[in-house]
């Protein structure tokens, strides 16, 4: 696409920030939250207990989701407001807001740069493992066994601790992210029995960090992939970028349109609950250069293969016409 074309899809569309969008995603949240509760008070000694599983579970994705919302300043209008959103969905979610968004937004700037793009270093680490290592994880990957999404969880916190014991990078700020997950998920273990916890808890974070791999994956992974200082103006975002069509509800109220991942990274500043609306327009300008996976085939087709087949780079037919 050309910087013509997007800023006319840009003007096009109604792109304001809605008023009471924030509020009303508390609402939900806050019900729900009482629902789990409630549920887990009268069915704590039960089986039925682990109905809560899922509900948990889509609790944390949607509070990654805001918490992604929030590092790109669309969560609210108000910048302390904003921030104060990505903290505490970052404690939802067990992620630290203000290292996490440090290289999220290094993954905005670098994305498909597999030498500078934070997100896709397993591309370039993968295959310097021992074979033992690979041939584990790649058996991990095809049980279902969320490995990378638990990879990804240590070496973000490994960052984290490396940048607290930093003076230049420590700040208030950085506390206060690093703190909230520590805090809120302490108090919530602390507040339940090892029973629940181990039977309800650790498999609603589990199946949570299956969903990382489930959503996340197929956004970036098996398309063109480059190198050196190669990158990509907003406006060509679509070539290293895929989105993914799933059901409304899902899409609207678990990943917060999360998976229109192209209309995302080509408009970056656009708040969850326009991606919808945009994705037509785009779609339609981009023709068969739009990358689109349906009803998560993706991760089921791929869920089969070795992780060095998953991690393979695909050709970009772009560059080929370029390069003629």
């Amino acid at each position: 696409m050309d910087r013509h074309v997007y800023m006319k899809i840009r003007k096009s569309q109604a792109l304001q920030r809605r008023r009471f969008a924030l509020a009303w995603y508390y609402v939900q949240d806050v019900a729900a939250l009482l629902g789990i509760a409630a549920f887990a008070v009268h069915f704590q000694h039960s089986l039925l207990r682990v109905a809560l599983i899922p509900a948990i579970a889509a609790l944390i994705f949607r509070n990654f989701s805001m918490m992604h919302e929030a590092v790109h300043g669309a969560a609210a209008k108000n910048k302390r407001l904003n921030q104060c959103v990505g903290w505490l969905a970052g404690g939802i979610c067990l992620l630290a807001f203000e290292p996490w968004k440090h290289s999220h937004l290094e993954h905005h700037l670098w994305s498909g740069n597999t030498e500078r793009d934070p997100v896709t270093a397993i591309i370039t680490v993968f295959p310097k493992m021992p074979v033992g290592t690979r041939k584990t994880i790649s058996f991990f990957w095809r049980i279902w066994f969320p490995i990378l999404a638990v990879i990804q969880y240590v070496v973000f916190w490994a960052l984290a601790a490396q940048i607290l014991r930093q003076p230049k990078t420590r700040s208030v700020s950085m506390m206060v992210s690093v703190l909230c997950p520590l805090t809120l998920w302490g108090l919530v273990f602390s507040l339940c029995t090892p029973t629940f916890s181990l039977s309800v808890l650790v498999p609603a974070i589990l199946v949570y960090l299956v969903g990382v791999e489930v959503v996340n994956f197929p956004h970036h992974l098996q398309l063109p992939q480059y190198r050196g200082n190669t990158r990509f103006p907003i406006w060509e975002q679509h070539r290293i970028a895929r989105s993914c069509l799933y059901p409304k509800w899902f899409a609207r109220h678990v990943v917060l349109n999360f998976n229109y991942h192209i209309e995302h990274h080509m408009f970056p500043d656009v708040s969850w609950y326009h991606l919808e609306s945009l994705q037509g327009e785009v779609s339609k300008a981009l023709a068969h250069s739009y990358n689109i996976d349906p009803s998560f085939r993706w991760i089921l087709d791929n869920k089969r293969r070795s992780m060095g087949e998953v991690l393979k780079a695909a050709d970009d037919p772009e560059a080929a016409v370029e390069a003629a």
